[in-house]
């Protein structure tokens, strides 16, 4: 999964309360935390780009982590943590030589949050190459991630490979009537029970749609956007990821 995002001006959490309404949420794309609690991704920047870890879903909570890579083009990795009004400034740390981030090629990175104790390091290869760690003694429950660049014109290009810390747990929750997202196969089945199974042995199936006048199936192809329409003889479902509660978020 690609993702860019673009600038968003001279924003800063210390001075906007509501500075989560400026990420972009990863469950929009399909991408819930990981119940081994960590994320890995790859970042194209010149610097600026920060990750969110929410209480919600959707972001729009005052309980979260904010970390930033190469803040204010210095050599800076920022950690700050909000839990209600307050907003505890826990960390700022230069790193010393190479840039965390490059314009023209990415960089890999992991988050962990396992148990409030947050790490963050370089490659691909979770709890190896730390250069942040700091342990929580109030940790938050981490339920969204967000993505965001700022400052001095900044873009930044991020990609995430779902297979490597989410995968499907049989479940399936509504989202919407019909999915106006690329399809990777349609069936003509019985029920819908049916259209269950076709997706869970598809490797690219995040979901589907089916129409409950005519019995048609459509599977639906991940990494992508999730979107849907209104249809009333649609119904659109997406897997569940890793247990009961790790539902996508589709508001």
């Amino acid at each position: 999964m690609e993702i860019t995002t673009t600038d968003h001006g001279q924003l800063d959490g210390l001075l906007n309360p509501t500075i989560y309404l400026y990420y972009t949420r990863l469950s929009a794309y399909g991408i819930v935390p990981s119940s081994e609690q960590y994320i890995v991704v790859d970042v194209k920047s010149c610097g600026d780009a920060f990750v969110l870890l929410s209480a919600s879903p959707n972001l729009v909570s005052d309980n979260f982590y904010e970390l930033g890579f190469d803040v204010l083009s210095g050599f800076k990795f920022l950690f700050r943590r909000k839990s209600g009004t307050s907003y505890n400034y826990k960390y700022s740390k230069t790193i010393h030589g190479q840039k965390l981030l490059n314009c023209v090629e990415y960089r890999p990175f992991w988050i962990s949050w396992n148990f409030g104790n947050i790490r963050v390091g370089k490659g691909n290869a979770v709890n190896f190459g730390t250069f942040y760690q700091w342990e929580d003694p109030n940790p938050v429950s981490i339920e969204g991630v967000g993505i965001m660049s700022v400052h001095n014109g900044s873009t930044a290009d991020w990609k995430f490979n779902n297979s490597s810390s989410i995968e499907a747990n049989g479940r399936y929750t509504k989202c919407g009537e019909r999915a106006d997202m690329q399809s990777v196969a349609t069936w003509k089945v019985k029920h819908r029970f049916a259209c269950t199974v076709k997706c869970n042995t598809h490797d690219n199936c995040i979901g589907y749609s089916y129409n409950n006048k005519t019995t048609d199936c459509v599977l639906i192809a991940g990494n992508q956007m999730i979107k849907s329409i209104d249809d009333h003889d649609w119904v659109f479902y997406i897997k569940c990821l890793e247990g009961p509660h790790r539902c996508i978020y589709c508001g």
